[in-house]
């Protein structure tokens, strides 16, 4: 009994110094612990940022129409546009001429001969005009 008293209090002393103890059929032997290792962190990885889609450029939408004023009259009577096209009236006769919307949306004033008058639509709508 004495023997095994031994054992166990070498067992415990040698604990305290970080140590481990093995017990063979008739030895003991010391194996000293292993330090902990660091683990190594992984190198982070990029992010490949997407590539923007290029924005096609608009076509305009706008145009332009011209409508002749000769022998005391407008020589198209009725044209259809698009919202944003301009209209440019250019008098063809030798006497004054206006080109003047009935609810005053726009007015040319006196167009001399050859003298032009543009007009841009903004707004969708049917205009009569003298």
């Amino acid at each position: 009994m004495k023997k095994i008293l031994a054992i166990i209090l070498i067992f415990i002393f040698s604990c305290s110094n970080n140590e481990e103890l093995v017990f063979n059929s008739a030895t003991i032997s010391s194996i000293p612990v292993p330090e902990p290792t660091s683990t190594p962190m992984p190198e982070p990885t990029s992010t490949p940022s997407p590539t923007p889609t290029p924005m096609p450029t608009p076509t305009p939408i706008f145009s332009l129409e011209k409508i002749n004023i000769s022998g005391f009259k407008f020589v198209d009577n009725e044209i259809s546009i698009n919202v944003g096209t301009s209209i440019i009236w250019t008098n063809n006769d030798t006497s004054m001429h206006t080109a003047t919307s009935i609810d005053s949306k726009f007015d040319s004033g006196y167009l001399y001969e050859n003298q032009t008058y543009e007009f841009k639509f903004l707004n969708a709508g049917i205009y009569a005009y003298r």
